[in-house]
């Protein structure tokens, strides 16, 4: 292990929460390093936002055509779609990484974890450790996908945003668990792609945290599209294995199969194992970071 690298500021995690303020700081002369273990510029460009709406302009574009009669029976080529994403992708991780370096940081590829407050040891790609500490620390680790402890559900292996935006096979049928906006989006994404799709959520509208008005006219929307909605009702049992085949058995008994599934269902904050408790930093029984008013920890500076 290496000398201790000391900084001003110092962010364990390159996504949107903190990548724009470490760059700012940067150029206004701090000493500013930024430690991700992969992801350059975070979630949004690599596995959210920026391949998602490629996708979805993508199936968009299918759907004019269908919709105007030009091309009425065309189906996604899954192999082009997924390579167009990607090279948005890439594009954009570039820019990202130019805008780094271009501040001034020292951006940090490795996977890191705290040993002490305001002190984190990384494990760098070459397998050797390195410890940093910063006077200020920001904890930038962002959220991943849920997939609720439904019986069968994890053993079927199930798509969550991430897989399905990097599928290069068109599913002939799938289901989408959850009524946000992420499962809304890629539902009406893959039909208009060309998929058979089926929604199910618990709540009697979509996107219930919105507006009625809201709730009604998406729904009106995706009726339109034959994309079948289950609302009300929730999965009690999966079985088979997705993209395989899945069969999905509802709290009102009733049954829906299909060839693929997707857990849309909600967030979970990525705070295990990088070593909070050695920061000093409480979390919630959520596993969400406490913070007050300004978004400090419970540990100083941090």
């Amino acid at each position: 292990m290496n000398d201790i690298r000391r900084y001003e500021y110092l962010f364990l995690g390159g996504g949107k929460g903190g990548k724009s303020l470490a760059m700012d700081l940067a150029r206004h002369g701090k000493r500013v390093a930024v430690i991700e273990r992969g992801l350059i510029g975070g979630s949004c460009i690599n596995i959210a936002c920026i391949p998602s709406k490629t996708l979805i302009q993508n199936a968009r574009n299918m759907h004019v055509r269908r919709a105007f009669g030009r091309d009425p029976d065309v189906v996604a080529d899954m192999i082009k779609v997924s390579a167009n994403v990607q090279n948005v992708v890439r594009g954009m991780v570039e820019l990202n990484h130019q805008g780094f370096v271009k501040s001034g940081l020292e951006l940090v590829i490795g996977v890191g974890r705290f040993v002490a407050p305001r002190r984190i040891s990384v494990r760098l790609d070459d397998g050797t450790e390195q410890v940093f500490e910063g006077d200020n620390v920001y904890i930038n680790t962002g959220t991943t996908a849920a997939v609720p402890d439904i019986p069968g559900l994890s053993d079927a292996s199930p798509l969550t945003h991430v897989e399905a935006l990097r599928l290069e096979s068109l599913p002939s049928h799938l289901i989408v668990l959850g009524g946000g906006y992420i499962g809304l989006e890629l539902a009406q994404a893959y039909r208009r792609l060309g998929s058979e799709v089926t929604l199910v959520h618990n709540a009697s509208r979509l996107v219930d945290r919105e507006d009625e008005d809201v709730s009604a006219e998406i729904e009106h929307a995706f009726r339109d599209e034959a994309i079948e909605l289950r609302l009300g009702t929730r999965a009690v049992e999966v079985r088979g294995k997705s993209g395989e085949g899945v069969t999905v058995h509802l709290d009102n008994g009733a049954v829906v199969a299909g060839s693929h599934i997707l857990v849309a269902t909600g967030r979970k904050a990525m705070t295990t194992d990088i070593g909070l408790d050695l920061a000093g930093v409480e979390v919630d029984g959520r596993g969400f970071i406490k913070v007050d008013d300004k978004l400090a920890t419970t540990a100083e500076r941090t």
